[in-house]
């Protein structure tokens, strides 16, 4: 059984190491979409997401929350039994798509997720094959670079939007090598690995 651990820990940091994190809302952040003209489906449904790939929401904290629901607490936006919530004080939330399958996000504030502040992420099985570079240049309509960005903090993060702001297709992320993407890593290749070998151990 060691041994199968082992190797199975290894797929997974293998898979990771292709990982892509993508920053909900681009510049604009984790907001209300009438504030900078954003599309979160429309982001949603053109992005091919993988295993092991990484959300980042950046908000303003109280000002918004992120909720994983169910699929009918999604269509009717109610916040009242999420899944998961995540309402952290430094306004930044990191999510890794452990699973194959479908999730979703909306906000928890007031009437925002009828706003529109809400998506859902289809999740594929098998390693994640984009890279920052090629998921920027598919998108002709997007000029951003996640690297020429400078960190926004939370107290800046909502007076920073504009009506120009645009979600891009495909937001790259941060390189594998980064305190936080390594923290987060770690924790999601335990995560993968426990649910692999849950469904391994289901056929024996």
């Amino acid at each position: 059984m060691a041994p199968f651990f082992f190797i199975l820990l290894a797929s997974v940091f293998a898979r990771l190491a292709s990982a892509t994190l993508y920053t909900v809302g681009g510049p604009a952040g984790w907001t209300l979409p009438s504030r900078a003209k954003l599309n979160y489906t429309e982001w949603s449904e053109n992005t091919d997401f993988k295993i092991g790939d990484i959300l980042e929401f950046n908000y303003v904290p109280k000002a918004h929350t992120v909720l994983e629901v169910t699929r009918t607490d999604f269509r009717y936006c109610n916040i009242s039994n999420p899944l998961t919530k995540f309402d952290d004080a430094s306004g930044k939330t990191t999510v890794t798509l452990t699973n194959p399958g479908n999730y979703y996000f909306i906000d928890g504030v007031g009437q925002h997720c009828e706003e529109g502040q809400k998506f859902q992420a289809r999740v594929t099985n098998g390693s994640s094959s984009h890279s920052p570079s090629s998921s920027i240049a598919s998108s002709p309509s997007s000029g951003f670079n996640p690297s020429l960005v400078p960190s926004s903090s939370p107290s800046s993060l909502e007076p920073a939007l504009g009506p120009s702001a645009a979600i891009p297709p495909a937001v790259a992320a941060a390189p594998a090598t980064s305190p936080p993407f390594c923290r987060v890593t770690l924790t999601a290749a335990f995560a993968i690995a426990s649910a692999l070998l849950h469904t391994s151990s289901a056929f024996h």
